[in-house]
């Protein structure tokens, strides 16, 4: 009975000693099985400073499986990644803040629509991967061939996912640069590939630098497979509601050679079979899992003991007239932002010294739809206003 015993013990700890090998080179967190997207009132600033209220009901995403080298370890001192997401029913755009720790920063790749020796993933690299219904399949090239188990076929729609590979310079220390390119591959086959810049789908684009740390920070349209990067169109945006699902995953393509740039490791935010490894680019089958939330309005005040908060456009002075409610604070903060969700305009009000309309001047702002948000305390109240 003994020797049974400790010949099954001793396979046990064989087993859990192959598991504990196995699994040596990747991180203890992934992506959530579901990364449930919360819908926010008051959309961020994009200006690399993430202190915006928007952030704090968002969860981390850690970005640490290394799928390249597959299974290899990498200190947290040369590479460690995390990203939030929110979404925006207002403006129709996901909303993103990433931050790497990264000891050597590559960059000064310049952006060109010929694939030949097109090396942007060589360089240091944040990537979205982003399945608008969650189809998966192949999503290379618009060709006429879907059958994956064929190395040959690529696809036959290639917007049916994006991999976005966004580089940037990187500023100096304690400064902010907005400018990026975004690319990803398009055409019908290798003979007719191309490099579409998909900057337009990032409307705003932030990328701030303290020390190793790059706080990244971007609004994101979600485009259906309808797209046509040769025509390109906002008609083809995908209407964001609650309870959409959505393939998400978030990567990094890190190199430590800036004088002759070569990828070094490739990390992503989801775990991935050693087979699948490099697919992603290819196949949005191994996409994470998003889920659009619904938006709830948080307040510690009575809706029944707060005055109705009234705004509108005056055309014979170009303002906006403001009724402010009372509130648990003494301060009105108001905001007006413009579709893409930036803020155009921002002022202080006191709520009890104030009394009838509070005029705003807004000569600057072009003619168009805004949303005018004011919040007092913990009450965020917004209105829709068209300029004209």
């Amino acid at each position: 009975m003994k020797q049974f015993y400790f010949k099954n013990l001793k396979s046990t700890l064989l087993l859990l000693i192959y598991i504990a090998v196995s699994f040596t080179g990747f991180g203890n967190v992934i992506q959530d099985d579901t990364v449930k997207i919360k819908h926010v009132f008051n959309v961020p600033v994009i200006d690399g400073v993430p202190d915006d209220a928007c952030w704090d009901s968002a969860k981390w995403q850690i970005i640490d499986q290394v799928w390249i080298p597959y299974g290899s370890h990498i200190d947290s001192t040369d590479f460690y990644g995390r990203y939030k997401v929110v979404w925006s029913s207002s403006t129709n755009l996901l909303y993103f803040l990433a931050e790497t720790t990264d000891n050597i920063f590559v960059d000064g790749y310049i952006y060109k629509s010929s694939p030949v020796n097109n090396n942007y993933p060589d360089y240091d690299v944040l990537e979205i991967f982003i399945d608008e219904n969650r189809s998966k399949g192949l999503h290379v090239f618009d060709g006429n061939c879907a059958d994956e188990s064929n190395p040959n076929c690529l696809g036959t729609n290639a917007e049916n996912a994006f991999s976005y590979h966004i580089v940037a310079m990187s500023p100096n220390d304690g400064e902010v640069t907005f400018g990026k390119d975004v690319c990803d591959i398009a055409g019908s086959d290798w003979s007719n590939e191309w490099i579409p810049n998909y900057n337009t789908h990032l409307p705003e684009f932030a990328l701030k630098k303290n020390g190793n740390q790059y706080t990244w920070e971007f609004s994101l349209k979600v485009l259906r497979d309808t797209y046509d990067p040769k025509n390109p169109s906002d008609t083809s945006m995908a209407l964001l509601k609650a309870g959409k699902i959505m393939g998400l995953d978030m990567a990094y393509c890190d190199d430590d050679t800036p004088l002759k740039p070569t990828r070094k490791s490739f990390i992503g935010s989801t775990h991935v079979t050693e087979a699948n490894q490099n697919n992603h680019w290819m196949s949005a089958d191994d996409f994470g899992v998003a889920r659009l939330e619904p938006g709830y309005l948080a307040t510690n005040i009575a809706p029944s003991k707060l005055p109705e908060f009234n705004c509108f456009y005056s055309f014979s002075d170009n303002s906006i007239q403001i009724s402010l409610p009372s509130g648990s604070s003494d301060i009105a903060n108001i905001y007006v932002y413009n579709i893409l969700g930036r803020v155009v305009y921002q002022s202080k009000h006191n709520v009890n010294s104030e009394s009838g309309l509070i005029s705003l001047p807004i000569q600057q702002l072009t003619p168009g739809i805004y949303l005018v948000s004011c919040v007092i305390g913990e009450t965020r109240l917004t209105k829709k206003i068209n300029i004209y």
